[in-house]
């Protein structure tokens, strides 16, 4: 999720736009590096996923709250800011922030979830000779229309759809059930070579932000192949990593919607205001701000997530020994 951040402020913030010199090539580096981090994002849920072997439906309704409480909140926000008039329409859409993409991510990864039961069972009927010559249709698929950018726009859609995830799903799904048989120095040096590719075709142009590129799609999985299982021992790091965790998808969800982002970079930050050497020093500090800022208010959302439901639930329990039935050690008895 940090990479993610720093490609957002990078690029929604006109940091690479604006920069010129040594900052540029920074920036450019940094672009180049981190262009795969949406892709990792998704392998990296699917993957764990295909892990588990199975999902249920309490996932997905605790993924729509969280994106219907950051649709409100940003949009609240948004609006404190800006003091726009508020339309009836523009309300509607943000109860809604699925049917109305909000979060484009969300929206994609949501129907994802939907479908992943689906994915599961061809995933799981699959032998692995089958599942390899699956996998190598479609990489040779995403490499084919990685030369067409019209054709891979309207199938993968730059990779901003459920039918990329998908696709992402399937390759993740192979490593989780039979591994890839490559060492550690392997997959830094295919991470590096792709890097170095994407560095180049970013300097001629030839590839803005396009997530279902054949470059970005070995990016991801190299770069997933290579931090995955990594084994930390430090407790105090491992506490950190477990409960950050929880708070990546609440960064995204408050840094990147569609209203949030006509303020944060123009208004709250200021970002067009930072030009040279000094920027890289304003985007260091703009990313501590927006990831510290997202770990706050979801660790907030979260206790008022749980406040909720133990609201409901003590509602419940009081409801139910209200209705006049006996009961033995707090259990009801049927009569």
């Amino acid at each position: 999720m940090i990479l993610i951040v720093i490609h957002h402020i990078s690029k929604h913030g006109g940091f690479f736009e604006n920069s010129t010199g040594f900052t540029r090539v920074v920036l450019e580096i940094s672009n180049a590096l981190f262009l795969p981090s949406v892709n990792v994002f998704v392998y990296v849920s699917t993957y764990l996923i295909v892990k588990k072997g199975k999902v249920g439906f309490r996932g997905y309704f605790r993924i729509y709250f969280q994106v219907l409480f950051y649709s409100l909140l940003t949009f609240l926000l948004t609006w404190l800011l800006t003091k726009n008039p508020i339309s009836f329409s523009t309300v509607i859409k943000n109860f809604f922030p699925i049917i109305f993409p909000v979060f484009w991510f969300a929206g994609a990864y949501l129907l994802m979830y939907i479908l992943s039961p689906i994915l599961l069972k061809i995933i799981n009927l699959l032998k692995q000779k089958q599942y390899a010559i699956v996998v190598l249709v479609t990489i040779s698929l995403v490499m084919i229309l990685s030369a067409f950018p019209q054709a891979q726009a309207v199938l993968f859609g730059n990779g901003f759809n459920t039918f990329w995830f998908c696709v992402l799903f399937l390759i993740s799904g192979y490593q989780a059930k039979f591994g890839i048989n490559l060492k550690k120095w392997q997959f830094v040096l295919i991470y590096v070579a792709s890097s170095c590719l994407a560095y180049l075709l970013i300097l001629k142009n030839q590839m803005n932000v396009n997530y279902s590129h054949i470059i970005v799609l070995i990016q991801a999985v190299s770069l997933f192949s290579l931090l995955y299982d990594i084994n930390c021992k430090n407790k105090v790091v491992v506490w950190m990593i477990k409960h950050l965790s929880l708070c990546t998808f609440g960064i995204y969800l408050l840094h990147d919607g569609v209203y949030m982002q006509q303020v944060l970079y123009d208004r709250v930050l200021q970002t067009q205001n930072y030009y040279g050497a000094a920027a890289l020093g304003y985007f260091i500090l703009f990313l501590l701000l927006i990831a510290v800022s997202g770990v706050v208010v979801d660790f907030m959302r979260r206790v008022l997530f749980k406040m909720v439901l133990w609201i409901i639930a003590t509602f419940k329990r009081r409801r139910s020994s209200g209705n006049g039935e006996p009961s033995v050690g707090g259990k009801q008895i049927n009569s």
